[in-house]
């Protein structure tokens, strides 16, 4: 059985998670094949309306009773709390309404209540991976990676302000595949099935519909929970705290001139991960970014308060993968952030970016056109769809659709406090102090 070593160095077996959920749904089919199919079946009755509601509430309990106190570990407890206590308390009730039980035919008895028992152990441990994958651990939870990382990448780099020179190594996620989807799954892919599950009964015309299905917020709650755990230092926020961070406005513009500062070198030695040397025939960087045809790019200046910046930085610290905009049911995650409203610093999805305490950065989207805009109204205009949203590190949702889309013209005339911090050397030095608040590293 093959294995991979983690960023900490330790051996990991791929198939840990897996055989885990085996072996706990085992547990509980065992358990329904001697309770005998009556109770077995009601039990797995339960079962998938308690994993059910505790999946599409989750999220608004943790909203009022945690009011952003770990916020980080608060998704996963309340998700596995809900859970629990929802399915003990209704089968509470129905053990007192059906006191007895219904003998069947011994065969047909023992088959069915196994057969109950795996659908009761599959909502189970759907609702405990789930919960795991929401809580702040690294991108692979007991082997399982539900995008591939490559570990244990190494790169030679300068170190910016000295000649010295040192050994990089990091961890790499599979770009194509986050942004496309394209997930690895389980054995027995119980998370999957549970969300699944969960998006048919919410939508307009499933059983727990409320008007609100959950694809409209979540069209891959699992991408995004996984989006939120990679790129960022241990120690670092995975939540960012409701009603602080925000999105101040959006705009749109036909391309950018672009850089990326992990492409550069400083007296001929690379100061980035992706050097030539690292990236071969995949170096070049084309020096402007303009989207393909039936697509737009959308800049969202997202305003980082002081109560989201880590303690031991003081800085606001985010990927890329835990940033994402929603709209007509897709996820969008941004491809770098701007500079002085004027130049795009491309990004890889799980690159750590940090951003000075109460100041801003402006984060940008290429994304279908038709997505993101509605039809045109009855004046030939087009707007930005009904429901689109930014949502920052998991707690932070601001809706955009009632925002007007500005130019980028507009977003420089703006006297927001920029910034993101870039690398030494990357941008000229100010001339003076009074520069450093406006658009360069701080």
């Amino acid at each position: 059985m093959s294995g991979h070593t983690g960023g900490d160095g330790r051996w990991i077996n791929p198939m840990l998670l897996a055989i885990l959920v085996i072996l706990i749904i085992g547990v509980v089919v065992y358990f329904h094949y001697l309770q005998g199919l009556f109770s077995a079946g009601l039990s797995a009755v339960l079962a998938v309306a308690a994993a059910m509601l505790a999946v599409g509430w989750h999220e608004t309990v943790v909203g009022i009773v945690s009011g952003g106190r770990f916020a980080d570990i608060a998704h996963g407890v309340v998700l596995v709390a809900l859970f629990a206590l929802i399915y003990l308390a209704l089968r509470v009730v129905f053990d007192k309404l059906v006191p007895g039980n219904v003998r069947f035919h011994l065969l047909v008895d023992k088959i069915g209540a196994a057969c109950f028992g795996l659908l009761a152990g599959m909502m189970a441990t759907g609702v405990l991976v789930i919960a795991a994958q929401a809580l702040p651990f690294a991108a692979s939870i007991a082997g399982y990676e539900r995008f591939p990382v490559a570990y244990g990448k190494r790169a030679e780099i300068v170190i910016p302000g000295s000649s010295q020179r040192m050994d990089a190594v990091y961890d790499e996620l599979d770009e194509t595949a986050f942004r496309e989807n394209q997930a690895s799954r389980l054995l027995v892919p119980v998370d999957d099935l549970l969300q699944w599950l969960v998006r048919l009964a919410s939508d307009t015309s499933g059983s727990l519909s409320n008007g609100q299905p959950m694809a409209d917020i979540h069209p891959d709650y699992l991408q995004e929970l996984f989006g939120q755990r990679v790129g960022l230092q241990s120690g670092s926020r995975r939540c960012a705290l409701p009603g602080k961070s925000h999105v101040l406005a959006v705009f749109t513009a036909d391309s950018f001139p672009q850089q990326d500062q992990e492409r550069m070198s400083l007296g001929g030695f690379p100061i980035g991960i992706r050097s030539k040397a690292i990236l071969g025939e995949k170096y070049p960087l084309k020096p402007v970014y303009k989207p393909e045809s039936g697509r737009m790019l959308l800049v969202a200046r997202m305003f980082c308060h002081r109560d989201d910046t880590d303690h031991g930085t003081d800085m606001f610290a985010f990927t890329p993968a835990g940033v994402r905009l929603c709209v007509n049911r897709r996820n969008y995650f941004p491809i770098g952030t701007l500079q002085d409203a004027q130049t795009l610093f491309i990004n890889a999805v799980d690159d750590p970016l940090f951003v000075s305490r109460d100041s801003c950065v402006d984060v940008v989207f290429d994304v279908e056109e038709d997505d993101l805009l509605a039809p045109p109204d009855e004046q030939g205009k087009r707007r930005i769809r009904k429901g689109a949203f930014v949502e920052i590190k998991r707690q932070v949702q601001t809706a955009i659709w009632d925002m007007p889309l500005q130019s980028m013209a507009e977003a420089a005339r703006r006297s927001d406090k920029m910034g993101i911090v870039r690398k030494h050397g990357v941008l000229p030095e100010p001339k003076d102090k009074e520069k450093e608040g406006g658009g360069g590293a701080t």
